[in-house]
């Protein structure tokens, strides 16, 4: 932030806000909380590619240590999710989906 040039009262700020929301936890609950905050930033990046016709499909069965072995990931850096994206090959599979009478009283 400093390098941004930021001033140094925002830094401050932010550094407090950090200390509030992660200084009364532990470590495991630290980890919880920084991956919700990739869901929810996951989620922006799958809407935004979608809205630029870009296909996505996210992963979560992988071998975390594996991936931070190949990406040289520092200790506090943990892979939560893999997200791919591309263009789809073939047009989508049409949906066999029940009609809302059967679904909706």
């Amino acid at each position: 932030m400093r390098k941004a040039k930021i001033p140094e009262e925002n830094i401050n700020y932010y550094l407090m806000a950090l200390d509030g929301m992660f200084g009364q936890i532990n470590n495991d609950q630290r980890i919880v909380e920084s991956q919700k905050n990739v869901y929810l930033t996951a989620a922006s990046a799958i809407f935004g590619a979608k809205s630029l016709g870009v296909d996505s499909c996210v992963i979560q069965g992988f071998n975390a240590e594996s991936i931070s072995q190949a990406l040289e990931l520092t200790p506090e850096l943990v892979p939560t999710l893999i997200i791919t994206l591309g263009y789809a090959v073939d047009s989508a599979t049409p949906k066999d989906r029940l009609p809302e009478g059967e679904i909706f009283f």
